[in-house]
């Protein structure tokens, strides 16, 4: 069982055109599944790991979770996207008999990657979760799917199909993401090939740098300009209060509930801001200063003009025109749509087999001549 979820998976953003950090958010108040002393019957797998591993996230990077997720619910969002990565093609495997499902073993692994301590993220494989999901494929043997394979083997599809059991990836080759990569090695978004992550006080992000390890944020990047931040213990993150200064490119950020409000362009000036009642004033902010569901309408050419309010009003809803905003990483669309730019309208996330422009329009995050399809499974 692969885990799938890391910082990397979500994107760097820029504020204007000196802020930036890569983020996330929403409230990290759930609970996951618990302890499972009993077995986990395969159908229930997607949304037990989802639970997990969003639990993992929330309490190893509160401040990425309490951002990104501020929109979309990490559960729902997470069991989708594993639905549709190919689990389909896992239970077929095991109904097949080409893999062999140990259902008390899946408890196990549930429970341990919630219990994953914060630095040792990028540790692969787990070993708790070998058992659950056993493969046969030695190395080198042909093999569809990672699970096919013997323990501690990944299915090498890059060249062709079907693929081959192999070793998870050192550093210097190709990879897709971070699961082809050596423990404690992460996929570069600019290389696409495995590297350490950086450490405390290393130069990250920003489209030219490696994401930070595990417990660790990169604070001032931008990708916009290339720019690269430094990474920086979360534990070291301020959170501000309502009416204090934020600044994102030194690591102040505001505390829950609230938002980083522009409040003075020249310069610029931020300050923490709480969310109005719904259709009440609002400012430009990091994260949106208005509601859940909806968004600040201040375009921008009114924010070059000083014009720094205005009132929010619901996210534009699949199928109409992309709100127009000055911040890039704000929302242009509802829960679960994006922004097509060809269109400039909304688009609800795409099932298998739908039309797609782009790996963000899918549910799977792959996109395949036009179509959304499994990413790491022969097609």
């Amino acid at each position: 069982m692969k885990t799938r979820l890391s910082f990397a998976s979500f994107a760097s953003f820029a504020l204007l055109s000196v802020l930036a950090l890569a983020a996330c958010g929403g409230s990290s108040d759930f609970t996951s599944g618990g302890s499972h002393d009993d077995s986990i019957s395969i159908e229930k797998v997607p949304a037990e790991f989802a639970a997990a591993e969003c639990q993992l996230f929330a309490r190893c990077a509160t401040v990425y979770y309490d951002i990104l997720f501020s929109l979309e619910d990490c559960e729902t969002l997470l069991e989708e996207q594993v639905r549709q990565g190919g689990f389909a093609e896992l239970e077929q495997a095991v109904k097949d008999g080409r893999i062999d499902y140990d259902s008390k073993a899946a408890g196990g692994c549930i429970d341990a990657i919630g219990d994953v301590e914060c630095p040792d993220i990028h540790a692969r494989p787990l070993e708790a979760c070998e058992g659950a999901f056993i493969g046969s494929v030695a190395s080198g043997g042909e093999c569809d799917i990672d699970e096919e394979c013997e323990a501690g083997f990944i299915c090498d599809t890059n060249a062709m199909c079907p693929g081959t059991c192999a070793p998870y990836r050192a550093a210097g080759l190709e990879c897709r993401n971070n699961d082809d990569c050596a423990s404690g090695l992460v996929c570069s978004d600019v290389t696409k090939r495995c590297v350490e992550p950086r450490a405390e006080g290393e130069s990250c992000g920003g489209g030219v740098d490696p994401e930070c390890d595990g417990g660790l944020m990169c604070v001032g990047d931008d990708r916009n300009q290339m720019r690269a931040g430094t990474c920086m213990p979360l534990d070291q993150i301020e959170r501000a209060e309502a009416n204090e200064p934020c600044d994102l490119t030194t690591g102040v950020l505001c505390g829950t509930g609230l938002s980083c409000v522009v409040v003075d362009i020249a310069g610029p000036a931020f300050a923490c801001k709480p969310s109005p009642a719904s259709g009440g004033s609002c400012g430009i902010g990091f994260p949106e200063n208005c509601p859940r569901g909806e968004y600040c309408p201040v375009t921008a050419a009114e924010l070059l003009t000083n014009t720094l309010t205005s009132n929010c009003a619901p996210l534009p809803a699949d199928g109409e025109p992309c709100a127009m905003r000055p911040i890039d990483f704000l929302p242009n669309c509802e829960a679960y749509s994006r922004c097509e730019p060809s269109t400039g309208n909304c688009l609800g996330l795409r099932d298998l087999g739908e039309s797609c422009t782009a790996d963000t329009f899918c549910y799977s995050q792959h996109c395949v001549n036009g179509g959304c399809a499994i990413e790491r499974a022969c097609q």
